[in-house]
């Protein structure tokens, strides 16, 4: 295993690819504290704050942080990060809070994300692609889970990205299973390969003010990780008898 990535967010944005919100985008460390109001570093976490009078960001409403392209299009990674969200946000209209983005060869059309992890109604909600071998816009609803306000979460995304059937997606919540998928090409034909990205993209321009608190990324590479990375083995997930 080893670890490329490491962002606590607790005092400073060092080294984070890309900060993205109010129509702008800020590069190469140049807003090392955050942008006041929208990337805010506060009690030892980012709070990623979107309001419905924001202009676009690169063709959508978002506050969201990019982190360092895999140069590789293929291989097997692991993403690690914890986040909150207030019992504040106003609706139930989805939005994403996480990405996996592929980064689009020159002159290609930019297809849809290559993971998606949406915030809908109370639900978590995982969003794939319908071919990664015939790119277009097109994702599909692939797996939710109940969700509470208020509490910290810490989330671990294990993938193999391959343009074959060795390709696999794991996506554990607090190290239980959440959606798990094997034996599909799941990297798109790319030069240079896929790029987290997390915070608040409002695909659907909902009304009010939304915030989410995200602490913690990790980026790893290698196939030996689950006491690594999260620490312990799966959990199975809780049953409930009823006689």
């Amino acid at each position: 295993m080893a670890l490329l990535a490491n962002h606590p967010l607790s005092t400073t944005f060092a080294g984070v690819f890309s900060l993205q919100t109010r129509g702008s985008g800020y590069f190469n460390d140049s807003a090392l504290l955050g942008v006041p109001g929208r990337l805010d570093l506060a009690n030892g976490a980012v709070k990623c704050t979107v309001k419905d009078t924001d202009p676009d960001t690169y063709g959508g409403r978002r506050t969201e942080m990019t982190f360092s392209h895999q140069l590789d299009p293929t291989g097997e990674r692991w993403y690690t990060w914890k986040f909150m969200i207030p019992s504040s946000w106003p609706t139930s209209t989805a939005c994403a809070i996480m990405q996996i983005h592929e980064t689009t060869n020159a002159g290609a059309p930019t297809p849809a994300p290559q993971f998606l992890l949406t915030f809908e109604g109370n639900h978590l909600v995982t969003r794939v692609p319908v071919d990664v071998l015939a790119p277009g816009n097109s994702s599909y609803r692939s797996a939710d889970c109940p969700f509470e306000f208020d509490r910290w979460y810490s989330m671990c995304f294990h993938a193999n990205w391959q343009r074959d059937s060795t390709g696999f997606w794991e996506l554990f919540v607090d190290r239980v299973p959440m959606f798990k998928r094997y034996g599909f090409a799941n990297a798109y034909d790319d030069v240079v390969g896929a790029y987290l990205k997390l915070g608040i993209y409002d695909y659907n321009k909902a009304v009010g003010t939304k915030t989410i608190y995200v602490r913690d990324v990790n980026i790893w590479s290698g196939n030996d990780g689950y006491q690594t990375v999260m620490g312990g083995v799966p959990l199975a997930p809780a049953r409930t008898l009823q006689l």
